[in-house]
């Protein structure tokens, strides 16, 4: 099935922890982000549906803290390694600072 995107997804080296409503913490490298959410790479991705609160860090721009909702989850597939193992996260409530550092740096990443 083919997923279409909204908008630009950048980076891949992004350092960022989330934590669930009961407090369980994970913290994960990787990630694609966009202005509306962020694909976090975990060897066990969380369920569609769960609500997470995620910090990540920007380089050049500084951390970002928001609530985000589980949009999609990917697993481990042992016949296709190219396939990462993760969730799609939507930001329920980027503020707009937030939003400002993501801009930048997407647009910093896009070389624009």
């Amino acid at each position: 099935m083919s997923e279409r995107r909204e908008s630009v997804r950048v980076g891949d080296d992004l350092q960022i922890r989330t934590r669930t409503s009961e407090g369980e913490l994970a913290f994960a490298a990787g990630g694609a982000l966009s202005e509306t959410g962020l694909f976090v790479e975990y060897v066990l991705p969380y369920e569609p549906g769960t609500r997470l609160h995620v910090e990540f860090f920007l380089p050049g721009q500084g951390s970002v803290s928001v609530d985000a909702e589980v949009a999609s989850a990917q697993t481990f597939l042992p016949s296709d390694f190219s396939v990462k193992p993760g969730n799609g996260l939507r930001f329920v409530n980027l503020d707009a600072g937030g939003r400002r550092k993501v801009r930048l740096y997407i647009s910093e990443q896009l070389g624009s």
